[in-house]
This record gives structure tokens, C-alpha cells and sequence, in this order.
């Protein structure tokens, strides 16, 4: 308790003067819980006692595995453990792999985690990705199926998520990785893993890429009874890249990915940590502000897409911090995975993967430079906490907000949400290391009872581990304010999720301009989806339901002739033309006739 005290007077010295403007009634986007998903290296050991049920803790949604690693990830040998080989300058040493495919997808089983998983394009081998699909998704009839049943599933495993390949762009790309030497990617391209040799100097270009996708996209689906839905290009950073790739296989591929990393630093200091934090407002040397970054990528999808939608997804990001610096990994990285989230969100980005979701072993001694959660201590980061936060504290509605405060992306952030009862969601991220900010917040379009409640993540406990700088999420009570504004002040280096409260009688008289809503049940379901809407007047309009790329699947029509003030939907889980759908995470989309007027709610389809 005395510790604890110690570091609450700490962040209430130095407090600076801001003013925080809600517009609760400017609806700017939407907010989806997909852009909390995390990824990992495919070799990432998951079976830790314990890891799993802090996985599922944080409420993430999707695991996209693949990373640099894939390329280097024989996913069939040493028995179908798998084998990763590490290649660095004069050295290819094999490594027999604990961590099984099935290891991987337990996994993602027992938390409820659905899998994204990455093929490997460095040995331009579609039949070992195909095999790697039939695994996954043939029933014991088929080849894989009948090896998967033998080592214990018969049942399938069912992953929709794929991508091709991870980073091609970095072909050829030398690093250093001193004490062994440089690191030159993906030097064997198209060289079967056995035949590797230290002398190799093959690498892909961007058109013999573009070929090899449309091979393996056309592979993998004659390998799956079930529907995929593919990535086709995962690139770190070469946009050159892209019309190539979209030019020859826009009609098959369903999503592409774009790897943000603003900052690389083999070092870490104070200064630094200003800059990293700084980046997603302000941008970097390489990036400029995430807000820009983005659109102009999208630009370049729909240049040369053809017309075809083709989502643009944000499946690793993270400050490429080459450095143990427990300050950073351990509590300041969270902080800046909370302003990403609510830039991303923002920018309207439909999915994103921070990086990474665990790193660490327990019988070694090397500090685990990323993993929101450490597998050494099995222990969260302050990056675990973030997205538990923001999962069970965020609206689906993103509004207008803004703080005087930014400071250039080194001050005082904000975000805004409200849910369905009108109740207000403020993310509020102070990325001053040294200062608090005493805050008048504002709100209007919205009429408040006077009350809000408060949860925080504040640097209230030792670096180390097992508490990583924090004592994770604090309810800190209650606070009163008027109708429209309240007083708080926000502690340095802190995550702070208010929840203000809607008046009952304003909302009746003021927000039911929206006279829709729409709820599915079961949710998850292992069967039929019911939906249930209600309309606020005699109206006309649609049910949309698209999977997690944006594609539309399914469509029902309306038309409300009656006073019921209530209506049901059934779903058989079928596309428009009656096949089945896999299980995985779907949209669905109520749009009133000749309106604006409409809401989205996501749904879980189980096995």
C-alpha cells in the first residue's frame, strides 16, 4: 500500500491544465472489437500452463500466426511437429518444434480465439500449402484428415483465415544480428528446405510473386470443403508491390495486409520513448501520422484493384524496439497500442494484429522483447491490459472528440464511443511521462445524470515481473459532475476509460432519432442465428450479413406493414446461394429504406 501511494503522489505532481470536447451526437465511424486481434511468430510455443486462460482474458478476437518465421517453418516434418530452420549469415541449423500445428489450434480452440494462419511462399511449394488447408479442413476421408485424426482430431479444425506468405517485399533485405552476422531474407526462394545451402542467393521479385499467389489461392481452395477467405499480399512496406500482385489475382484474393511499424531502434532512452509514443499522431521518418499513412495505402489498393473490394488489413504493428528495455516492453508499449487502437479506429481500419501475443521461456535467460503477455513469468503487460479495456469498456460507435492537449502526440489523447443505451465510452491516453493533466471535459449533443464511472491503467507497481509496471485495470469509483461537463485528472503514463452516464429522460426525449436496433441470438452460435430488431415506425429495409473480409453474404428483405413494434429473422447459416458458411466472425448490417438509418451487430458462428 505504501508503494502504491508512493507512485498515485508522484502522478498528481506537475498536473497540466487541458480541456476535452465530446461530440456525442457527431457519429464518425464505428468501432470493431477485430482491431484488438494480436499475432505471433507460427513457431510460437502456446502450450504454457496457464497461458491459455490468460489469452482468452483479454477478450482478443483473432491470432494471426505467421511472422517472419513462416518462411523458415517446415509445418510437416519432424513428424508433423514441425521444424524451423535459422538462417543467419553462414549458419542453417534445423530446430525440431514442440509447438505443433495442433498445438497452435488447440489453442485457439479452448480460448475462443479464431486462428489467421500464414502459408509459406519462400519455397514456392503450393502442394505443401494445399496439404496444410486439407489438415485443417478435410474430414478423415481425405488424406491430411486421416493424419490429423491419427495425431488425435478427427474432427476438423475449419480455419476460413489464410494468408500467402508474410513480408515478401523483404526479399534480399540484409540485417544485421550481431554476434552471428547478417541476416539476408529469404535468399532460397523457391529451394526445397532440405536443399538449402549458406550460398544461396535466390530471392522473388514482385511479378513472380503475383504468379506464385495465383497458384497457391487456387491450390488451397480445391484443397478446403469449406470456404477460405485468403490474403493474397502481407507486405512490410514496398506499395510497389501491390499492382502487380492485385493486377493478377484481384478476383480471387479477399484481403490484403500492410505492417505498420513506425520506429526500428536498437537503442531505447527517455527521448526515444517520446518519439515511439509521439509517431501514430505526428508520425515518424519513415511513417507519416497513421491517420495519413493509411488512406494513402487504401488509395493504392483501389488504384489497382479493378473495382473489386479488397479490404486492407493491419496484421502487425508494433514499435521495433531490437532492444530489452523493460520500461518499454513491459508498460510504455501499451500506451502507445491504446493510441494506435484509437487512430486505427479512426482511419476506419477493419481489422488489426498487434505484435506480438506471447514471448518468453521460463528455462531461458533472454528478455522478452514483445508478447503482451511474458510466457517466461506468465504474466500480463500493461499492452494485455489495454486490450482487455478496451474490450469490455468501448462503445461500438465511434464520436467526434479532441483535446486541446496533444502536444504533438506527446501529451494528451482522446477517444470517444457511445453504446446502444447512449452511455459514453472515453478512452483517454496520457503519453506524458512526466506530467498529469487536470481536465475540464465537455460534452455536447448529449445530456448527462451527473455521473460517470472510472477505470484506469497507471504505472502503480515495479518494472519486473509479474507486475510489469502496473497493477492492470483499477475501478476508481464513481465521479459527479453536471449535464454536460466533469473535472478529472489524468496521471501520467495512463491508460483512463471513463463511462459516462446518459440522463433516462433525455434519452427518450433526444436520441431516439435512430428508431432502430437490432440484437442476434444465440451469440455465439452453433446453429441457427435469430435477429431481432425493433422499428420506432412503419418501415421497409434490409439485413446484410458479410463475413470478416466485408463480402457480402447473405441478404433478408423487409417490410413492416403492421404495429408490431417487433420483428424476427432466422438465419440457416447459408450464403445467398443456400451453401453453407464456416464458422468464424461475421457483420450483419439493418439498413432502413431511402435512409441513413441503420445499425451493425457482429456475430460468432461456431462449429
Amino acid at each position: 500500500m505504501i508503494v502504491a501511494g508512493f507512485f498515485i503522489c508522484l502522478n498528481m505532481m506537475g498536473s497540466i491544465p487541458a480541456e476535452i470536447t465530446i461530440q456525442v451526437d457527431q457519429v464518425i465511424g464505428s468501432y470493431d472489437s477485430l482491431l484488438i486481434s494480436t499475432g505471433d511468430e507460427i513457431v510460437q510455443k502456446m502450450t504454457y500452463p496457464g497461458f491459455a486462460e490468460l489469452a482468452e482474458s483479454t477478450g482478443t478476437p483473432l491470432l494471426r500466426m505467421g511472422g517472419m518465421a513462416v518462411e523458415y517453418y517446415d509445418w510437416e516434418a519432424n513428424d508433423y511437429n514441425g521444424m524451423h530452420i535459422i538462417d543467419i549469415a553462414d549458419l542453417l541449423i534445423p530446430v525440431p518444434l514442440e509447438n505443433s500445428l495442433d498445438n497452435l489450434l488447440q489453442f485457439c480452440e479452448e480460448t475462443g480465439i479464431e486462428p489467421v494462419l500464414t502459408v509459406n511462399f519462400h519455397i514456392n511449394d503450393p502442394g505443401k500449402a494445399g496439404r496444410m488447408v486439407e489438415y485443417c479442413n478435410g474430414d478423415i476421408s481425405t488424406a491430411m484428415g486421416a493424419v490429423r485424426a491419427s495425431r488425435g482430431h478427427p474432427e476438423p479444425y475449419n480455419v476460413t483465415l489464410w494468408c500467402v506468405g508474410n513480408e515478401p517485399d523483404m526479399s534480399g533485405f540484409a540485417m544485421a544480428f550481431p554476434p552471428y552476422g547478417e541476416i539476408t531474407f529469404f535468399r532460397h526462394f523457391g529451394i526445397p528446405m532440405d536443399s538449402w545451402a549458406v550460398d544461396d542467393s535466390v530471392f522473388v521479385t514482385a511479378d513472380e510473386f503475383a504468379e506464385l499467389v495465383s497458384v497457391y489461392i487456387d491450390t488451397m481452395r480445391a484443397s478446403s470443403p469449406i470456404t477460405l477467405e485468403i490474403g493474397g499480399l502481407s507486405l512490410a512496406q514496398n506499395l510497389s508491390w501491390i499492382k502487380p500482385v492485385l493486377e493478377l489475382n484481384r478476383e480471387d484474393m479477399d484481403w490484403m495486409d500492410i505492417h505498420y511499424y513506425p520506429v526500428v531502434s536498437f537503442s531505447a532512452d527517455s527521448m526515444q520513448y517520446r518519439y515511439w509514443l509521439a509517431s501514430p499522431t505526428s508520425g515518424s521518418t519513415t511513417k507519416p501520422p497513421l491517420e495519413e499513412w493509411y488512406p494513402m495505402i487504401v488509395d493504392t489498393v483501389e488504384k489497382y484493384s479493378g473495382g473489386y473490394d479488397i479490404p486492407l488489413w493491419v496484421m502487425e504493428y508494433n514499435i521495433m524496439a531490437m532492444v530489452d528495455d523493460p520500461m518499454w516492453s513491459n508498460y510504455l508499449d501499451g500506451l502507445f497500442l491504446a493510441d494506435c487502437i484509437g487512430h486505427m479506429a479512426k482511419a476506419d481500419v477493419p481489422v488489426a494484429a498487434f505484435y506480438s501475443i506471447a514471448e518468453g521461456d521460463p528455462g531461458e535467460d533472454a528478455f522478452p522483447q514483445y508478447g503482451i503477455i511474458r510466457t517466461d513469468t506468465l504474466s500480463m503487460r500493461s499492452s494485455a491490459w489495454v486490450i482487455k479495456l478496451f474490450d469490455e469498456r468501448f462503445g461500438n460507435t465511434l464520436v467526434e472528440a479532441s483535446s486541446n492537449q496533444v502536444a504533438g502526440g506527446y501529451g494528451l489523447e482522446v477517444y470517444a464511443s457511445r453504446f446502444d443505451d447512449w452511455t459514453v465510452s472515453l478512452m483517454v491516453i496520457n503519453k506524458n511521462l512526466d506530467s498529469a493533466y487536470t481536465t475540464s471535459i465537455n460534452l455536447t449533443g448529449f445530456t448527462s445524470d451527473g455521473t460517470a464511472d472510472v477505470w484506469q491503467i497507471v504505472n502503480d507497481r515495479p518494472i519486473d515481473a509479474p507486475w510489469n509496471g502496473t497493477s492492470g485495470i483499477n475501478y476508481q469509483g464513481e465521479i459527479t459532475g453536471s449535464s454536460d461537463s466533469f473535472y478529472y485528472t489524468f496521471p501520467k503514463a495512463s491508460v483512463t476509460c471513463i463511462w459516462i452516464n446518459p440522463d433516462p429522460a433525455a434519452i427518450e426525449e433526444e436520441y431516439f432519432s435512430v428508431p432502430v436496433s437490432l440484437v442476434s441470438f444465440p451469440n455465439p452460435a452453433t446453429g441457427f442465428v435469430s435477429f431481432h430488431y425493433e422499428l420506432q415506425e412503419l418501415a421497409s429495409g434490409r439485413l446484410d450479413i458479410f463475413n470478416i473480409s466485408g463480402r457480402l453474404i447473405k441478404s433478408f428483405e423487409f417490410n413492416q406493414s403492421s404495429n408490431s413494434s417487433s420483428n424476427l429473422i432466422t438465419w440457416d447459416r447459408t450464403d445467398n446461394n443456400g451453401t453453407a458458411v464456416p464458422p468464424g466472425v461475421y457483420m450483419a448490417k439493418f439498413t432502413l429504406n431511402n435512409s441513413d438509418i441503420s445499425d451493425v451487430t457482429k456475430l460468432i458462428l461456431l462449429h
